[in-house]
């Protein structure tokens, strides 16, 4: 599937650093720092960074979100 050229489009992600687990309410979670690459429509690439987030659910990682990127 080819992204929409009036769009910015991801076309780069990749772990940024080393990522954490956490308990909170008795649920595991684990936090990955991740550096997104951006086309923008006019050709240009910017990287951004954000922190990508995921649950433990039977057994496997589910994701949850993300923070804003920066």
């Amino acid at each position: 599937m080819m992204s929409d050229p009036k769009n910015a489009a991801i076309i780069k992600s990749e772990a940024n650093g080393q990522g954490t687990v956490s308990i909170v309410a008795g649920d595991s979670y684990f936090t990955q720092p991740v550096t997104l690459t951006v086309r923008n429509p006019d050709g240009t690439t910017v990287a951004y960074r954000a922190e990508a987030y995921f649950i433990l659910e039977n057994g496997e990682w589910r994701f949850v979100s993300t923070d804003e990127p920066k």
